[in-house]
C-alpha cells in the first residue's frame, strides 16, 4: 500500500479555466403585482390597530319612546296592589274587604282598557289588561268565598 499524499496547497489554474469571480447574492423576488407593498401606520407604537367602531344601535328605541295606554297599566297595578291586603283579614274581621274593592276596581278598569280603541301611536296593552283581570277576578273570587265562610259560621 502506498501512503497518500495531501494534495498541493495551491493548484494552478488550467490554463483554459476562467478567471475566478465571488459568487452574487441571488436576485430579490419582484411583487407579482405592480401596487406598491403596504407599509406600517405611523403614530402607533402597536403597530396596525382596527379603528374604534361602536356597538350598533337595536330598535329598542322604539318600544321605550311608544306611550302606554294608562287603563291597561292602572289595572295591572290595582290587582298587583290587592294582593297583599289578603293578610290583612285577620285585623278585619277575616274578610278581605280592601282586597275585593281593590280587585273590583282593577277587573272594571281591565274591562274598559279592552273595549277601548286607543290611537295607533298608543300601545294597546292587551296583556296588562288581561293580567289585570285574571288577578281581580282570583282575588275577587278569594274574597267572596272568605265573606261566605265568614257570614255561615
Amino acid at each position: 500500500m502506498q501512503p497518500e499524499q495531501p494534495p498541493p496547497a495551491e493548484s494552478a489554474p488550467a490554463p483554459d479555466a476562467p478567471p475566478f469571480t465571488p459568487p452574487q447574492p441571488p436576485p430579490q423576488p419582484q411583487a407579482p403585482y405592480p401596487y406598491p407593498a403596504p407599509t406600517q401606520p405611523q403614530g402607533s407604537p402597536w403597530g396596525y390597530m382596527v379603528p374604534y367602531m361602536p356597538y350598533p344601535s337595536y330598535q329598542v328605541m322604539d318600544r321605550i319612546e311608544k306611550d302606554v295606554n294608562q287603563l291597561p297599566l292602572v289595572a295591572m297595578i290595582l290587582s298587583i296592589v290587592a294582593f297583599p291586603f289578603l293578610f290583612t283579614a285577620t285585623r278585619t274581621g277575616n274578610v278581605p274587604y280592601f282586597t275585593g274593592l281593590i280587585s273590583l276596581a282593577a277587573i272594571i278598569l281591565g274591562h274598559f282598557a279592552l273595549a277601548q280603541r286607543p290611537p295607533p301611536e298608543v300601545s294597546r296593552g292587551t296583556g296588562m289588561a288581561i293580567a289585570g283581570l285574571v288577578i281581580g277576578y282570583f282575588l275577587l273570587a278569594i274574597t267572596l268565598v272568605a265573606l261566605i265562610l265568614t257570614v255561615s259560621a
